[in-house]
């Protein structure tokens, strides 16, 4: 079904101003934002690029600007709602969010649900308000590129065109770049003239009955007057009155005027902005190129008296070492001595230990021979055996005597416990000469004499020559 632009009940939406009400510049936003995704900045104004989503996302998307918020909701209301949603056996269904629009609630988007009479959804349209991107996703999304983008371009288009009466050159002239910088071009071409049919678009029908077909050219940008000059215009399009041409050429020549005019005092304003930049630039410069040389003169300066300090560095790191070299000359020589001292006493200290160890065996073999001697002398004791000696036994004792002298070996014995059959004295002395005092005060001679006493003239002198001059 093709969609008819000069239908009468098509003029009627197009020139009312419902949506324009309802769809207020207080519920959007005052101007757009960037996408935050990647491939939503990369999608571009009135156009759609095929090969930013991957085939699977079955996705496409473009842009728009601020000033064409109201103008491609009300394409959409138009195209969608009342043409498709009434003329065709399509169901649409309209969200807005907020579903309730004031002034005091921004409108963020707008969902447009298209479902064939199976109820089968085709493709989800959703209008991002606050970013200006339109994205389109369904399994169905290829009509959309082919049939239904086109036509909403046509419809904005012709929108567009629609200007007021007075229109200053800053809203012209806004209008022109908009168009100029985002729009996809959409040509009407006469199906008998033109042998470059596009048969997948939805042909348009205007008031004379023929039927054009839309392209799309992707190379050259909108221009707000056709190419034609405006007879061929009227010649071609029964659809646009003449006195609309005629204002709007009118408001066109009026708006270049005033550019030109504009033009000139914003030049010279510019050169002049210019020429006062460029003087503050030339004074920055030089007071930068002077103070580069005073600081690279004061460089120079830091840079010998481093120079100085370091060669005097360097001689003083050459008496450090060599002082560090004597040092350490000095040291091994001590060392070496130290060394050498350490290994002579070492050796001493050798030989004392193999003398103290046979001092140790000598002294060990001198406290068993002692040991042996006491053990004879008790086993004498016990046994009653007597020493002959010429010393005259004293008839009135009954019981044998025995004198028991040593030195400090002897004070463990307890001499009346040694034994029942003698009587037991003992007397420490601790040389020959002091045991030799002793018996010559003895006036009762002993039955028995025992002695047990130390001399260092066993060395030089026979034991049996001390022992008898102990005791004669």
């Amino acid at each position: 079904m093709a969609l008819n632009l000069c239908d009468p009940e098509i003029k009627v939406i197009l020139q009312n101003d419902i949506i324009e009400k309802h769809y207020s510049a207080d519920c959007l936003p005052q101007k757009l934002v960037d996408p935050s995704t990647e491939k939503s900045s990369r999608c571009l104004y009135e156009h759609i690029d095929t090969t930013i989503y991957e085939k699977k996302a079955r996705m496409v998307a473009y842009r728009t600007t601020h000033e064409r918020l109201q103008p491609l909701i009300k394409a959409l209301n138009l195209y969608f709602y009342e043409f498709l949603g009434k003329k065709s056996d399509k169901i649409i269904t309209w969200v807005d969010n907020p579903q309730i629009i004031s002034s005091s609630t921004t409108l963020k988007s707008i969902t447009i649900d298209v479902k064939n009479n199976k109820e089968e959804r085709l493709y989800k349209l959703t209008f991002f308000i606050k970013t200006g991107l339109i994205q389109v996703q369904g399994s169905h999304h290829h009509d959309f590129i082919q049939s239904d983008f086109p036509n909403l371009m046509l419809i904005i288009r012709e929108l567009s065109g629609t200007l007021p009466t007075e229109l200053n050159s800053k809203d012209i002239m806004s209008q022109y770049h908009d168009l100029d910088d985002y729009t996809v071009v959409k040509e009407v071409i006469n199906t008998k003239a033109s042998q470059h049919n596009i048969n997948d678009t939805d042909g348009i029908s205007c008031a004379s009955g023929e039927t054009t077909d839309i392209h799309v050219s992707h190379d050259q940008p909108i221009k707000l007057l056709p190419s034609t000059t405006l007879s061929d215009l009227n010649n071609n399009s029964s659809c646009i009155d003449k006195c609309d041409l005629e204002r709007m050429e009118s408001c066109f020549s009026n708006a270049i005027l005033k550019l030109e005019n504009s033009c000139m005092d914003n030049t010279d304003k510019i050169i002049t902005a210019l020429n006062s930049k460029i003087d503050t630039l030339k004074s920055t410069s030089n007071m930068v190129k002077s103070q580069a040389d005073g600081n690279i003169s004061m460089l120079e300066n830091k840079l010998h008296h481093l120079k100085d300090e370091l060669s005097h560095n360097k001689s003083l790191l050459n008496e450090t070492r060599e002082q560090l070299r004597n040092t350490v000359s000095s040291a091994n020589y001590a060392q070496e001595t130290y060394e050498h001292r350490i290994r002579d006493k070492n050796d001493e200290i050798q030989c004392l230990n193999l003398s103290v160890k046979e001092l140790s065996s000598k002294l060990n073999i001198s406290r068993d021979e002692i040991i042996e001697l006491k053990m004879q002398l008790a086993t004498m004791i016990d046994s009653g055996t007597q020493f002959k000696a010429d010393i005259p036994i004293s008839p009135s004792n009954a019981n044998p005597t025995v004198l028991l002298g040593g030195t400090n070996n002897t004070e463990g014995i307890n001499a009346p416990k040694l034994t029942n059959i003698a009587e037991v004295n003992k007397v420490t002395k601790y040389t020959m000469q002091q045991a030799t005092e002793y018996l010559a005060t003895v006036t009762t001679p002993p039955s028995v004499l025992a002695l047990h006493l130390l001399t260092n003239k066993l060395k030089t002198k026979n034991q049996q020559h001390v022992l008898m001059k102990c005791l004669i």
